[in-house]
């Protein structure tokens, strides 16, 4: 929800209004830890559109939502795209879609001659093209975003095509697309040159993709529990943990028992969740560790920085860079 709120900002509508008109007051005090019902957050993302709509600045709510969005909550994710050798690699995260953002959400690779597609799907029993359309085009927004960013600002989507009819707002998305884009169409795709998908990526790093990608495989592997969770409910604990470490770099010098106790669990209680979840306390805190290294690398020498990340000395820090990314701090400051 954090990223609704930068987008209802940027748009000059009052989100919170639309949350609490449907009495999701709740929501707004931990907007990182939100899950809403399929149906409500339809509802609240056409009043959304609506609203932005009725400001007449030439905004469409959904490419705003996809043009804020990070992976604030989700560091393996932002570690695995980013790093990903190429497209086809990076597309590897389309598998955990349902797990991560929805369970009735699928999103394909298709491949035939020269051309590609990708294609989203939705499985919703109660699911209509109106209610799906806006999610539909930040999910594509999303997707361009960061193909422009993976391939240094070029795309490589050459056409759009959605199944929802054109609206007010859809000069705007062929503003975003910057590619044409075709309404009433039997699927919802972008379609694109079949070699961009195994082109070489300038921010490829083998060790860190293969890391997080083995990190991601461990989210994977208890993911049938939480597609099949009720929507109503906490963030996962490492989530959580990813969260605080990420805004608050003091932390990164508590143990298990001190972020237990930032978090009102038990120390084993924690370790439990943590556990059910695919993780360690460790690697979430080397996720934080990651974060601010490569945040501070930038301004500070490799002993200051060592010395905030809570490591004894250089050689220590160093070391754990090395492996986490497969440089070293110096070789990282060259790239």
């Amino acid at each position: 929800m954090p990223h609704w709120l930068r987008a209802a900002s940027l748009c000059d509508i009052d989100l919170v209004d639309i949350l609490r008109r449907e009495g999701i007051d709740a929501v707004l005090s931990t907007p990182d830890q939100a899950r809403i019902a399929r149906p409500t957050l339809e509802r609240i993302m056409a009043a959304c559109v609506r609203a932005t709509w009725a400001r007449q600045r030439g905004l469409h709510f959904p490419l705003v939502l996809a043009d804020t969005f990070a992976f604030e909550y989700m560091p393996d994710m932002a570690s695995f795209v980013s790093s990903a050798p190429t497209l086809r690699d990076a597309a590897r995260i389309l598998d955990l879609v349902p797990t991560l953002f929805d369970p009735g959400l699928r999103m394909r690779i298709a491949e035939q001659g020269h051309a590609a597609r990708l294609q989203m799907q939705y499985i919703h029993q109660d699911e209509t093209v109106q209610g799906s359309s806006p999610f539909v085009e930040a999910a594509f927004a999303l997707c361009i975003k960061l193909s422009r960013t993976l391939q240094g600002g070029q795309s490589a989507v050459s056409s759009i095509s959605f199944r929802h009819a054109a609206h007010e707002g859809s000069s705007a998305c062929e503003r975003f697309f910057g590619a044409p884009v075709s309404y009433g169409a039997p699927i919802d795709a972008l379609w694109f040159d079949r070699a961009f998908l195994d082109r070489r990526l300038r921010g490829a790093v083998e060790a860190l993709f293969k890391s997080s990608a083995e990190r991601l495989e461990a989210v994977r592997q208890v993911s049938g529990a939480v597609v099949d969770a009720p929507v109503e409910g906490q963030a996962e604990v490492h989530a959580q943990l990813a969260h605080l470490l990420a805004r608050q770099p003091e932390l990164l010098q508590h143990d298990l028992a001190g972020m237990a106790a930032v978090l009102g669990l038990h120390p084993r209680t924690l370790q439990r969740r943590l556990r059910a979840e695919g993780r360690t306390f460790g690697q979430v805190l080397d996720q934080g560790r990651l974060h601010w290294a490569q945040q501070w690398l930038g301004s500070m020498t490799v002993e200051e920085v060592a010395l905030k990340l809570g490591f004894a000395d250089r050689t220590g820090f160093s070391q754990a860079f090395a492996r986490w990314t497969g440089m070293t701090p110096a070789q990282f400051r060259k790239r």
